[in-house]
């Protein structure tokens, strides 16, 4: 069991595609001092949105992006599929690397926060499973479940991708709430808590919330 560890909430309003991206990135960035703390973000969408993984082709995002009626595309600073955002939760994290809340192997760092999670959730009354796999290949993320998603009558709910650098760390995943019958506030608060508990073992020493 890790000891306490010094965290930052941040609970930013609806913004647009671009700008809560290079929010992510902008976090990623300042795990380059030695002294930054982990940060746990949490952010919502200005309109209909399509993302698109750092390594996919952006002239096939665009077609996806008129195809499917969103209103604005940008390319996430980590990888995955295709995610179309409109009543999602969407959240990230950004810590250093070697930080002792965090399992050094990337694989259990996914199931871990999908866990903490899936936790949240089954206390609000919604019981949610890990998707064993096999993985699809299908460029659309939330059609094609990967190990350790997390599903909801077996459709996904829950999706993510990371980055990987040499000084930090950058996961950043959505949350289809709405389709559960649960209210947007609640599970933001039920989330939160969850972090805490299962990976910082102490309330956050600086709070940013803008609604």
């Amino acid at each position: 069991m890790t000891s306490p560890a010094p965290w930052r909430l941040r609970v930013d309003g609806p913004l647009m595609g671009f700008e809560n991206m290079e929010a992510d990135e902008a976090l990623l960035e300042a795990q380059k001092d030695p002294a930054a703390v982990a940060v746990l973000r949490f952010f919502r969408w200005k309109s209909k949105t399509l993302t698109f993984g750092r390594l996919q082709d952006q002239h096939a995002a665009a077609n996806q992006t008129m195809i499917l009626g969103c209103r604005a595309m940008a390319r996430r600073p980590t990888g995955g599929g295709t995610v179309v955002h409109e009543k999602d939760l969407s959240f990230s994290l950004a810590w250093r690397e070697g930080h002792p809340s965090f399992p050094r192997k990337l694989k259990e760092v996914y199931r871990a926060i999908h866990g903490a999670v899936r936790a949240a959730l089954a206390g609000l009354g919604v019981e949610t499973s890990f998707f064993a796999g096999p993985a699809g290949r299908g460029g659309m993320c939330f059609e094609s479940p990967s190990v350790d998603d997390l599903l909801w009558k077996g459709k996904k709910v829950l999706g993510g991708a990371m980055r990987v650098t040499g000084f930090g760390r950058l996961y950043e995943g959505n949350l289809f709430w709405a389709e559960m019958g649960l209210d947007d506030a609640a599970v933001l608060k039920a989330v939160g808590a969850a972090f805490e508990k299962d990976f910082f073992k102490s309330p956050p020493e600086v709070r940013e919330i803008a609604y």
